[in-house]
């Protein structure tokens, strides 16, 4: 809707200049003309000003509501997505597709943001119920709230709580009857939603037990993960050739790690954390590492702590552990090797 605004002040100036020119007697007169002018002029301009901003607000909340609609549907992505594609298709663009669980109706894939960052999305129909899964591949190796909420497209003032979907700790958000849940698989880096607009249950039951039917972990179980034992030893680093690791198990069911990285005759870097184990990778949050230097003469060692509460992993592959630390990129060409022990 299109204001057209008039300028009154016009009128009032011209009946205020005619003032002027009209002599003494009339002056009564040509007052109270020009105070009559002047109350149409500031009505005329209170309506304007009324009717702009009835249109600005009503024009700012049809555009948020075009927004949040367009964000709610394809993650801000509404014109670059592709929809109602084969699984083969979904694979192609985006390296994945969701496994829907047998129950599901009315299944189609789509896959959202496909020339920028590829989600993967199943919409499907279960217990009268229309559910979206959606797996979108991620560097992170904690879990966002602000990424979940951006991958999911599901945007509001929610409940939150944990739950358990396979081997992963969720975080279940709710309000009203809609809600979503998301977990991050660490070790293939992917972020998981699985989100309802309607039809939640109060707990969240049917949310959950849904996102356990989708979740086909990529990293199938490892039977090394319960055995501690099995990663006590001592690695070389077969990409610098400059670092070892030594692994030694704790009294409370962790790993200790300690990573020693030579950098000259005098400087070495060092990191030590504990990980738990959990399915075949190594998870940490309290990695610390410190710069040591080492003086010619009797001044002793000079020992700078780098950070603390670090977080990341070492992924098993085959006994090889692949090192990804989030606060050090050159971390994540690391592969330890464990090194034979002379029987």
């Amino acid at each position: 809707m299109r204001i057209k605004r008039f300028l009154a002040t016009t009128l009032s100036t011209a009946l205020i200049a005619g003032m002027f020119f009209t002599g003494c007697g009339d002056t009564n007169e040509a007052t109270t003309e020009v105070t009559t002018a002047t109350t149409v002029a500031t009505e005329a301009t209170t309506e304007s000003t009324e009717a702009t901003t009835e249109a600005t607000t009503e024009a700012t909340t049809e555009a948020t509501t075009e927004a949040t609609t367009a964000d709610t549907g394809s993650l801000g992505v509404a014109n670059d997505a592709e929809r109602d594609v084969t699984v083969d298709r979904a694979i192609e663009l985006a390296g994945m597709a969701v496994s829907v669980p047998d129950y599901a109706e009315n299944v189609t894939y789509n896959i959202l943001g496909v020339s920028t960052s590829p989600v993967s999305e199943a919409v499907f129909t279960a217990d009268g119920n229309t559910v979206s899964a959606r797996m979108s591949p991620t560097s992170s190796v904690s879990y966002d709230d602000s990424e979940a909420e951006s991958v999911s497209g599901m945007y509001g003032n929610w409940e939150t709580k944990e739950a358990e979907v396979g081997y992963c700790t969720a975080k279940v958000y709710t309000a009203d009857g809609a809600g979503y849940v998301a977990w991050l698989d660490v070790v293939p880096g992917i972020l998981y939603t699985v989100s309802m607009t309607e039809g939640v249950d109060e707990d969240a039951s049917n949310l959950i037990k849904y996102a356990n039917d989708i979740f086909d972990p990529i990293q199938q179980e490892d039977d090394n993960s319960a055995d501690l034992g099995f990663y006590e030893g001592n690695y070389n680093d077969t990409y610098s050739g400059r670092a070892y690791a030594t692994v030694e198990k704790n009294d409370d069911d962790t790993l200790h790690i300690l990573v020693h990285w030579g950098g000259s005759a005098t400087e070495y870097a060092q990191w030590e954390m504990n990980a738990t184990v959990d399915n075949g990778t190594l998870v940490y949050s309290d990695s610390k590492k410190t710069n040591c230097t080492t003086a010619d003469d009797e001044a002793g060692e000079t020992v700078e702590v780098v950070y603390e509460n670090g977080t990341g992993y070492f992924n098993d592959e085959n006994g090889s552990l692949y090192w990804c630390g989030s606060e050090d990129e050159s971390c994540r060409d690391c592969v330890f090797e464990r090194i034979p022990t002379e029987e």
